[in-house]
């Protein structure tokens, strides 16, 4: 990798994974403290709820991403490169860009809610599903959807990497956004649960549901952000190395 490749990556990473865990101190601090629990200020640092300063920035590492992934095709198709599913980079584009979308306005979420009172209207096997993750049903319709993203992605940039050669730093970024993606599902997969199964599990951890629950956002929305953020990391570097590779599009050493 390029002196300048590894200086903006690293810069970058370092840079959002900094505000990440400064959101994530604060918001801990504010949820745990008595003297701030339930007012304003707890609210707008608050992970697990919308259209606050860690959603606005967990939207802007999305956008972020989007962004990072059309660069990587522009580029690929300004040096001409010989390798096939160029339009991919523009579908992970439009993926991470829904995605920065979603987080603001939480429509993952108000479809799962329409969903489950369609699916107890009509008593299916769906209805008996979302009986499993109650408290998140949007599990139900998005979970494969999601798993088969984080694989594609993996594969394409698998490919791309053996395609290039030595640039195997975007595809160790992407393992490590597909990792820290899938332990944050397993966190929303606990919260989801009916609150007995919630119980038997806090149990195995000799504490109890509230505390587990909170502990569990946190690593969550942690998680997911900073997965984004190697998600991120990972076009940046692709992009970055591979117009350095060609002189008319050098950025530099």
């Amino acid at each position: 990798m390029p002196a300048s490749t590894k200086k903006l990556v690293l810069t970058l990473a370092v840079g959002y994974a900094s505000v990440l865990i400064v959101l994530a101190l604060v918001h801990v601090f504010l949820s745990f403290s008595p003297y701030y629990q339930n007012n304003w200020l707890a609210a707008a640092f608050d992970m697990d709820e919308e259209c606050n300063i860690p959603s606005w920035f967990a939207s802007i590492t999305w956008f972020s991403a989007a962004a990072a992934a059309a660069i990587a095709y522009f580029i690929e198709m300004k040096v001409q490169l010989k390798a096939r599913g160029r339009l991919l980079w523009l579908a992970i584009a439009s993926v991470f860009m829904a995605a920065s979308v979603d987080e603001v306005l939480s429509l993952h979420e108000q479809t799962g809610l329409m969903a489950k009172h369609h699916f107890e209207t009509t008593n299916s096997v769906a209805s008996q599903l979302t009986d499993t993750v109650p408290f998140s049903p949007w599990l139900i319709i998005y979970l494969i959807p999601i798993l088969i993203v984080l694989l594609g992605i993996l594969l394409f940039i698998n490919s791309r990497t053996r395609t290039l050669g030595s640039r195997r730093t975007a595809l160790i970024l992407v393992i490590a956004a597909v990792a820290a993606y899938a332990t944050a599902l397993n966190c929303e997969l606990y919260q989801a649960m009916p609150m007995n199964q919630c119980q038997t599990i806090a149990s195995w951890f000799k504490t109890d549901v509230e505390w587990l629950t909170a502990v569990t956002v946190v690593c969550e929305e942690f998680l997911e952000t900073l997965g984004t953020i190697f998600f991120f990391s990972a076009f940046v570097a692709y992009a970055h190395e591979l117009a350095s590779s060609f002189p008319r599009l050098s950025v530099g050493e």
